[in-house]
């Protein structure tokens, strides 16, 4: 499965310095307020162990810490997780991990899985082992949280093209919709070179979520529209945040 993953788009752009220069105005503030609202939520309790599955440079994760909670970042990008490490520390770790293969660590009481960090692969039975992967590294009573794209507002608001300029760099971005995959193409000029990358991602929707938690064994709890945990509409909500339970609990 990793050797699988140097072939994958996400594999390459997530690991690029590049990307982090397109997306760094998603600062620790914006993260800090969504958490805040999850952790105000009565299943979130004071000292769960969390993983943070697709944690990036670990904002979520650092967070978390200082809030007083047991966390484990896991990231396919050698970068990301290199850059994590500078800050780890008892009860905060990270480790390179493909989410399609079984967690190391298991019993978490919570799992995230935050910022449209699904939907990239290909083939639809990576996307169930990844969810079943998630729920088998949770303790019976554990949630699982996944934050989504809204498909119908996707859809409804794409942008074709936009021009982008971050750190002199300028960042040309085409976006469409083909058989049901979101496509970003990003065209930029850097150090005398010409790059190209891609984000391919698939507009789950949540009948399709609810059929692969329901195979791992659970089931959703609620479905939250923003970062406010605004009630889920399929039209208008900016997000598709999934909380999940076990089926039996």
């Amino acid at each position: 499965m990793q050797e699988k993953a140097q072939d994958e788009w996400f594999s390459t752009w997530f690991d690029s310095p590049y990307y982090h220069i397109l997306y760094g105005h998603r600062d620790e503030t914006d993260a800090q307020h969504f958490i805040n609202k999850l952790i105000g939520l009565p299943w979130f309790k004071s000292g769960s162990k969390v993983a943070d599955v697709c944690c990036g440079k670990g904002r979520h994760s650092l967070y978390l810490h200082s809030k007083g909670f047991e966390v484990v970042g896991y990231d396919l990008s050698p970068a990301s997780i290199q850059h994590c490490m500078e800050t780890a520390k008892p009860g905060l770790i990270f480790r390179v991990h493909d989410m399609r293969t079984p967690f190391p660590d298991m019993d978490f009481d919570i799992a995230l899985n935050l910022f449209t960090s699904f939907g990239y692969f290909e083939n639809e039975n990576d996307n169930q082992h990844a969810i079943s992967n998630m729920a088998e590294a949770l303790k019976p009573t554990g949630r699982l949280v996944i934050d989504f794209l809204n498909h119908g507002l996707v859809v409804k608001q794409l942008v074709q093209h936009e021009s982008v300029i971050k750190n002199e760099i300028q960042f040309e971005i085409s976006r469409s919709i083909n058989k049901g995959r979101l496509i970003k193409e990003i065209k930029f000029e850097a150090l005398g070179k010409s790059h190209r990358f891609e984000e391919n991602v698939e507009l789950i929707q949540l009948d399709t979520f609810s059929k692969y938690l329901s195979k791992a064994g659970m089931s959703i709890e609620q479905v939250y529209g923003n970062y406010d945990l605004h009630p889920y509409n399929t039209e208008e909500s900016t997000r598709m945040i999934i909380i999940a339970k076990n089926s039996q609990a």
